[in-house]
């Protein structure tokens, strides 16, 4: 749960400020890490940031695959062709409900 977590928080800054710099990404996931609830919940599981971030790296590969693939990807400069027929173009809010009327 804990490393979900923070995926969970690292996906929705990088969304939010259109990161696609990995160093970017992992100067994020670092203040993450020190964030009090995330310092809270290691020290809670027992576990290290440094043993936390090496499994919060392994991630770093997947969310830019899916960056790549369902947003307009400005990466290196260039516009990557779509593989996806699911392009996020906007974010309005991160988990904010929606309702519509019927």
């Amino acid at each position: 749960m804990l490393h979900g977590s923070i995926i969970h928080c690292l996906f929705q800054t990088v969304m939010k400020e259109g990161l696609r710099d990995e160093s970017a990404v992992l100067t994020v996931a670092k203040s993450l890490l020190r964030s009090n609830k995330i310092l809270h919940d290691m020290y809670g599981h027992g576990v290290e940031e440094n043993v936390v971030m090496e499994e919060i790296k392994l991630y770093i590969p997947s969310l830019f695959s899916w960056l790549k693939k369902h947003t307009e990807w400005l990466g290196n400069g260039k516009n990557v062709v779509k593989e996806s027929d699911l392009t996020v173009t906007e974010i309005h809010d991160i988990e904010e409900n929606f309702w519509s009327p019927r």
